[in-house]
């Protein structure tokens, strides 16, 4: 009499084996077409994205002298020497396959990339007109630097994830460190016993992002050397954020804790959690230890009284901070009735005077700002008033598109997955409503790339993917 019970088993088992080897070939065969790495592709790309991330964390110079390898290092006027490095790399090595990618709708992250392109040409169109075209013509040679930077860095994470996701988060741990010792060191203003962070504006928000990135690390790896890059990531990217003036930053610091804390619901719930209990572990010695000292109350003290003092510049019938951001939306909508097609990069200090909003006495006063400088301070409004009602649509467009990347290269993880691809994705939405540079930066350009990689390497299904990358 034959066993059914074995049959069906060894049928299962087939099918199981012959599903695996059609997705390894599927995998295999996309990675072929987008050609192998090599060692030169691998250091330019490394330098590329660390040094990216560094200055994006680096102190700003304001009453302190800074020596020069602590600025952002300019390789001509406004080019900046990890684009310089990234030009570099398309002449010599991957100009003519990142074209083809781009041209191949499917690729991950190429719907994103031709938006931000079709972006920049209408935006540096409009800016013929406007006070400035030169330099505008500059902004948009720099949004389509970032767009082919889009589809470079989802062909190298189609290879080697981890690798390129720890060079950027190491950048933005090195660059935290760096001005942590500065703002110790030079204290400018002090609340409490802590000081603020030096340039809070622009790193307090990416070293949130450290944060959250940090969990991704922690959720797509098992490895001690991961966990330990995630833990110091955790630890210092977060001390940066908490200390910054940046509201931002400390929105996207709490979704970073909120994504690790998926992670570890998740390590814990599948009983393979050696890795996170030492995390765990670790994190509650060295505060156990600290909370044993002199000094952690009046750190607990000051903490609070920043985070207290940033929640509440959130209102904005009390704090000019806030209700000069409204009037920018307010006057951005006036632009946009009087120009639908926009005014150009450069246009928009003459644009926003002339509009009711600047008048009411609650908006900021241009009038000393040189319009190269002059933005309304959020990423969609940005673009809106420099290519109108077509720009908004499209800036629009290529961060949902992005957002969407994140949630679908990060699902094969579960749940887990699912919720830190979206709280990291919710805190790039408050960053979008108070910071211009989301497309024109590697900031989100970085985590969107690793999750496209992630997505090919899977071969387009939701499979168990840390079988795949856990090799790395």
């Amino acid at each position: 009499m034959v066993n059914t019970t074995t049959i069906s088993s060894d049928t299962q088992r087939g099918h199981d084996q012959s599903d695996v080897t059609h997705r390894n070939n599927w995998r295999g065969a996309r990675l072929n077409n987008v050609g192998d790495l090599t060692r030169l592709d691998r250091i330019l790309a490394f330098t590329i994205l660390f040094i990216s991330a560094w200055n994006f964390c680096l102190p700003v110079a304001g009453h302190v002298d800074l020596p020069w390898w602590v600025a952002k290092i300019q390789f001509l006027p406004r080019l900046y020497i990890n684009e310089a490095l990234f030009i570099v790399y398309l002449v010599l090595v991957s100009f003519r396959r990142v074209q083809r990618l781009i041209l191949r709708l499917k690729y991950p992250n190429s719907l994103a990339c031709t938006c931000m392109i079709v972006l920049a040409v209408w935006c540096a169109v409009i800016s013929t007109f406007g006070p400035l075209p030169l330099h505008d013509l500059g902004r948009s040679g720099r949004l389509i630097l970032m767009a082919l930077l889009l589809i470079a860095a989802t062909q190298w994470a189609a290879h080697e994830p981890l690798y390129f996701l720890r060079a950027f988060l190491i950048g933005l741990i090195a660059g935290t460190i760096v001005n942590l010792f500065y703002t110790f060191a030079h204290p400018y203003i002090i609340v409490g016993a802590l000081p603020r962070l030096l340039g809070q504006n622009t790193p307090g928000p990416a070293m949130g992002i450290g944060v959250c990135l940090s969990a991704w690390l922690l959720l797509l790896s098992r490895k001690r050397i991961d966990v330990f890059i995630a833990f110091w990531g955790t630890v210092i990217c977060g001390s940066g954020a908490l200390i910054s003036y940046s509201k931002i930053g400390l929105f996207a610091c709490f979704a970073g804790f909120l994504c690790l804390t998926a992670v570890a619901l998740k390590a814990l719930w599948i009983r393979k959690s050696h890795l996170m209990f030492y995390f765990i572990v670790l994190l509650t010695i060295v505060s156990f230890i600290y909370s044993m000292s002199e000094n952690s109350q009046v750190f607990y003290c000051s903490l609070k009284q920043m985070i207290v003092e940033k929640l509440n510049f959130m209102d904005s019938s009390k704090h000019k901070s806030t209700q000069i951001r409204m009037k920018y939306v307010v006057g951005v909508g006036e632009i946009l009735l009087s120009h639908p097609v926009g005014v150009g990069f450069s246009g928009f200090k003459e644009a926003m005077m002339i509009t009711d909003a600047y008048h009411s006495g609650q908006a900021a006063d241009e009038s000393a700002i040189n319009p190269a400088d002059s933005n309304p301070h959020a990423f969609i409004l940005y673009y809106a008033s420099a290519g109108g009602f077509i720009g908004g649509t499209l800036s629009l467009a290529a961060f949902m598109l992005l957002w969407h990347m994140m949630h679908r290269g990060m699902r094969a993880y579960g749940l887990a997955g699912i919720a830190v691809a979206n709280l990291t994705g919710m805190a790039y939405l408050v960053m979008a409503i108070s910071v211009p540079y989301l497309l024109n930066s590697a900031i989100m350009i970085i985590p969107a790339a690793v999750a496209g990689g992630l997505l090919i390497r899977s071969g387009g299904r939701t499979g168990k993917l840390g079988r795949l990358i856990e090799t790395n």
